[in-house]
């Protein structure tokens, strides 16, 4: 969760150095604030504990790697539209 939200505070300030109205970043964080939602403990925990048991499960350490790839891809799919679009580049640059 802390993650996201500083992904989304560089996102925020990227934009912010983009525009030249000093406004803009009150009505942009309002805008961007009702993608992402709370993470509740439950699902968090759930999350972690299904990402665990895939690692443990795994025989070798090539199904870990893919695994914990998969994991990844999930998540970056999972993140709202404005982030996932400026880090899916960064990603494919990456690989």
């Amino acid at each position: 969760h802390t993650s996201i939200i500083f992904t989304r505070y560089i996102v925020l300030s990227w934009e912010s150095r983009l525009n030249t109205d000093p406004k803009s970043l009150g009505e942009l964080f309002f805008i961007m604030c009702d993608e992402v939602k709370e993470l509740d403990y439950q699902t968090a925990l759930t999350q972690l504990l299904s990402i665990m048991n895939s690692i443990v499960i795994g025989n070798t350490v090539e199904s870990q790697a893919i695994s914990v790839a998969e994991k990844v891809d999930i998540w970056l799919q999972q993140l709202p539209t404005y982030i996932r679009k400026k880090m899916l580049p960064a990603v494919a640059n990456a690989s």
